[in-house]
């Protein structure tokens, strides 16, 4: 029986989207500076960078930890059934749970990128 080959979903993979980063600090740097000249306290680019980066953080953290625990329960059902994961299984995993512990960082710096890079920002 032959399986469907993989859709990939529409948009940019998660490593693509980290790519921007660059982008996004050379974009936000000058606001960043100008805000810090005129308060201690920053203005409000410098609260949002700093609350987006609290918010990705926590939410990459809760992924990889839901991702890691449905592997832990693949594996031991594969376990109780008599089988072992292979290396590539292992590794796979291991991906998934990377992938998602970094999609939310990826989700903002994509919205940053287009954000800041629009004409007059």
């Amino acid at each position: 029986m032959a399986t469907k080959p993989r859709q990939r979903r529409a948009g940019r993979s998660t490593p693509a989207k980290l790519a921007l980063a660059p982008l996004v600090i050379a974009h936000r740097l000058p606001i960043l500076a100008a805000e810090a000249a005129k308060s201690p306290f920053g203005g409000r680019e410098t609260r949002k960078a700093a609350s987006e980066k609290l918010a990705a953080a926590t939410e990459g953290a809760l992924a990889a930890q839901r991702e890691a625990g449905a592997t832990l329960v693949r594996f031991w059902l594969g376990a109780l059934m008599g089988t072992k994961p292979s290396p590539g299984q292992m590794s796979r995993a291991a991906g998934r749970v990377v992938d998602a512990a970094l999609a939310p960082a990826g989700k903002r710096v994509s919205a940053n990128a287009k954000r800041l890079s629009r004409p007059g920002k």
